[in-house]
């Protein structure tokens, strides 16, 4: 099993890499473990749709207990036709730390938009490694020993699934604790934190502190299907809970990818 935990840069891209193409990513120096000054750059066509990635990313995924703890405990089953993309709407520049949770080395790969794998660099047993990614990139790991597949992920917005987590009882923050820290506050690098509802019930959002939450979808809930971004910190937990209920439907870290 390869964890994959993700912090972006502070600046992210106004507009959208054009369709006919997309910046690489990169390894990150092994003496410095922080992303290169100059990308390289794929030029490629026929750049596949970001929805129709997401959607099949989505369907091919299954809930489980370890989903609802923030990270899998068996290797994933690979998603065919899955390839990096991008969104129709902005691109954010993120940073990808990668650790090696496996017994053995591993090799990290970007899918290219035409579905190949491009190795990027080698993860021995409990190595982390730094790389520059955007939105919509897939990433894979695979055993250097047998090619056995140890991580599949795509940079992006995180779907919220009702995988029948346990509860947690919801605790609100009381007023003079209701403003809750973000990245300009000194809480750490900025991270985007998006959420997809891939539940069947509406779902507040909330930012959980020390013994108590925030709810940061005041003004409305996000619907089955619906989509919503905010500003986050890596550190930061969210929870997502039944907007009628509140039970505790998924909990998200930032700076993890579930």
């Amino acid at each position: 099993m390869l964890w994959l935990l993700i912090s972006p840069q502070s600046s992210t891209q106004a507009a959208v890499e054009a369709a006919s193409s997309v910046p690489s990513p990169q390894p990150a120096s092994p003496a410095t473990d922080e992303p290169r000054a100059s990308p390289a750059t794929a030029e490629v066509s026929n750049l596949p749709s970001f929805a129709a990635m997401r959607s099949l990313l989505d369907s091919a995924t299954s809930c489980s207990l370890e989903a609802c703890r923030g990270q899998p405990s068996a290797c994933p089953t690979l998603t065919r036709g899955l390839a990096s993309t991008r969104p129709a709407n902005a691109t954010f520049t993120h940073q990808l730390t990668i650790e090696n949770k496996a017994n053995g080395d591993a090799l990290l790969a970007w899918v290219s938009p035409n579905g190949s794998e491009a190795s990027l660099l080698r993860l021995g047993a409990g190595e982390r490694r730094t790389v520059k990614s955007y939105t919509g990139d897939v990433w894979r790991a695979r055993a250097l020993a047998g090619g056995a597949l140890l991580m599949e992920a795509q940079t992006g917005p995180v779907s919220v699934r009702d995988c029948g987590c346990l509860d947690r009882p919801l605790v609100v923050c009381p007023p003079r604790e209701r403003k809750p820290r973000n990245a300009s506050d000194g809480g750490g690098p900025k991270e985007p934190a998006g959420f997809v509802n891939r539940a069947a019930v509406p779902l507040h959002v909330w930012v959980a502190g020390r013994s108590c939450e925030v709810l940061l979808t005041e003004s409305s809930p996000i619907a089955a299907g619906g989509y919503r971004l905010f500003n986050a910190w890596r550190g930061q937990t969210f929870r997502a809970r039944d907007a009628s209920t509140g039970r505790l439907v998924a909990e998200h870290l930032v700076g993890s990818l579930l």
